[in-house]
Parts: C-alpha cells; structure tokens; sequence
C-alpha cells in the first residue's frame, strides 16, 4: 500500500479520521529515484491523492520529454510579457534569436541539453566574431531561461551552470576612456545647432541636446518629455519612449523609466529655463501649445535617425569629433565630477540605481584627489 497510517487523526466534519502519509516514487530525467510525500486525513482521501500525485509525475514526464527549448522559449516569453519592461523583454528576445534558436539546440528536447551539448554551444558561440560581451549576454539569457525550466519543475537543475562565462584574455594596461564634450566644446557644439534652426524639427533637435548635456537624460527620457513634466525650475522624469517597439497601430510605446531611481526631479539652470520658455512660445506661434504636446517634436517625438543626422551635421559645422547621443550623459556626468560635485548627486542626477555603477565610470575624473588626500594627511 503507497499511503501509511501516521497514528494521528482528526475530527472533520463529525467524522474521526485517519491521518495518512501518501508516498509517490518516481524515476527523474537524471535517472535519479526521487519520491513526492504529502499527509491527508480519510484513507478514501488518500487514495484519490495518490492517484492525483500519480498523474502528476506522469504528466510532468511527458511534458519533459516532449518540449524542446524552442517551446520552452515560446512559454517563456509570453510568462515574462507583463512582468518585465518592453524594452527588456525585446533584448531578450534578440539575443536569444540570434544566438541560441539559430542553432541546434532549438530542436533539442530539455532532457537532452546536457553538459557536453550546451558546452559545444559555448565553443561554436566562443568562435563567432563578436564581442566577449555580447557572448556572455547570450549565456546569461540562455541561462536565465533554463533556471525558469528548473523552477516549472521540467528540469531537476540547470546544466549550464557548469559551463560558465567567457573570459577576456586579451587585458589591456589602458582603461577605455569616457568621451565627452567639454563645456567649451559644446558651447561650439550648440552655436552650430543655433545657426541651423530652419523649422520645428531643427528647433526642436537645438532643444533636445541642450536637455541633454544641461540634464544628463537618456534619450528615450528626453523623447517623452511632455510641456506639464516641466514646473518651474524643475524637470519631472516620469516617462520613456524606445522607438524600436510600436503598438499595434505603429505608435511609439511610452513607458515608466528604467529603473525606480530613474524617476525623479531634475533642477535645471537658468539659461536652460530660458531656452525652454522661448521654445514653448515658438511651439504656441507655428502649431499651438499644449502641456500635453512633446517638448522636442510636439505632437510625436523626433525620429532617431533624425536626431542623429543633425548630430552628426552639428559636430561636422562646428569642427568637434562625433559624440553619441548617450555620451551627452557622459558630457554632463564629466562636467559634474570635474567641478568635485558629490558623486551621490551625480548618481541622481543621472538615475543610476547603484551608486557604484556612477564611481566605476566617473571616479577617474575627480580632480586631483591624491594631491588633495596627501594634503590634508600632511597638515596632522
């Protein structure tokens, strides 16, 4: 008999019952003798139990033995849609398309993805001509999915945790350097920008990269940036726009911000304010103002591409190297840290979740932090 009295029992429903252990033995996808115990009082309880443990081992084995990672992806991806950002979940997506169901472990069924197989995964992957971080996002999402398959109960453990990550051994003495505009550059930078002005998209472009280098927004931040987010003096970063995700009718999905510490109030300095009020009358003159309009665009945000070109076109006019439109946060955080402005402030500033992520970019650029150290030590 699979279920044994335990000598306890309990009155339910005026009834004196028996409480039974139900025991299940099962063989895993390891070959592995494993066994499902639950309790339950009334031996006609027990039985029904036992038979619907029974099913669901053997109904657990079936789905095992027939998803492959493809369906396990397809389940994984519809779990995650509504827990995770848009843009999150499009990155997954991606790396997960391009670099694991591109290959031979699409068809393979999750019993099969064994050590040696996921291994010469990593060896064809470790081959490719990309950089050691693109290949390592790729384990970590291939990883990330199977520790899902691990927690539906289709797997017993996650085989790619024997694998591990890539390594770089190609060390390099030389820290990649931050690029960035100095203050004096982009003086240059937006004098270029100011001479270019034609009609709204040229003002709203001049517009956009003063927000950037005076505030340190992301792009996406800057492109959802509504007339009723700016009080005063104040800035208030509550939403996003991604351009590579659309809705159904081919609109831009606005979205909260990256992270918790993205969503704040941002001071900005006079001359700004000043730009932003002659701008909102400009927008009032050609299409009529309203708080609800896009601060750069109006009735929809300005085009990446778009924003690039006149980008590109600025530092061209203007005799500066080419900057990214991300390394305007980079011009902005620099421009802080150079003047010895706490790097919490530039943390916040900038919306970083972790303060250490800021130090590890910037900590390089505080101004003569030794000398200032033996200075103070010298004077005990």
């Amino acid at each position: 008999m699979p279920f044994y009295k335990t000598g306890k029992s309990k009155i339910i429903d005026g009834r004196k019952l028996q409480q039974y252990r139900v025991v299940v033995n099962y063989t895993d996808t390891d070959g592995k003798h494993k066994k499902l115990t639950r309790r339950i009082y009334g031996k006609e309880e027990a039985g029904d139990l036992e038979k619907e443990l029974m099913k669901k081992v053997q109904e657990k084995d079936v789905v095992t033995k027939r998803m492959t990672l493809r369906k396990l992806y397809d389940e994984y991806i519809a779990a995650k849609e509504y827990e995770v950002r848009s843009s999150s979940l499009s990155r997954t997506k991606s790396i997960l398309k391009n670099h694991v169901l591109n290959t031979d472990l699409q068809n393979k069924r999750l019993d099969r993805l064994t050590v040696p197989v996921l291994q010469k995964w990593k060896n064809e992957l470790g081959k490719k001509d990309i950089m050691i971080s693109t290949k390592n996002n790729a384990i970590r999402e291939l990883n990330t999915l199977l520790n899902y398959a691990v927690r539906m109960e289709y797997i017993p453990k996650n085989p790619l945790k024997n694998i591990g990550k890539f390594k770089n051994t190609n060390f390099t003495a030389v820290q990649e350097k931050v690029r960035y505009y100095t203050a004096d550059e982009f003086k240059r930078y937006i004098a270029a920008a100011r001479d270019s002005r034609e009609n709204l998209t040229d003002y709203g472009c001049y517009i956009f990269f003063n927000i950037a280098f005076f505030t340190g927004m992301r792009k996406g931040e800057i492109n959802a940036l509504r007339w009723s987010d700016i009080e005063g003096n104040v800035i208030h970063v509550r939403r996003s726009i991604n351009q590579k995700i659309k809705d159904e009718n081919g609109n831009y999905t606005e979205t909260p911000p990256k992270n918790e510490s993205s969503s704040r109030d941002l001071q900005i300095p006079s001359n700004l304010m000043k730009l932003l009020e002659e701008h909102r009358h400009i927008i009032d003159k050609n299409i009529g103002y309203s708080a609800n309009l896009r601060v750069c665009g109006g009735y929809k945000p300005i085009s990446d591409t778009n924003l690039e070109n006149h980008n590109t076109q600025y530092a061209q006019t203007a005799g500066l190297p080419h900057r990214t439109i991300h390394e305007f946060r980079h011009s902005h955080a620099t421009l802080l840290c150079n003047a010895g402005i706490n790097i919490q402030e530039v943390a916040r500033r900038l919306g970083h979740a972790d303060v250490k992520m800021t130090w590890n970019t910037y900590s390089h650029l505080y101004p003569q932090a030794e000398e200032k150290a033996l200075e103070i030590l010298a004077k005990i």
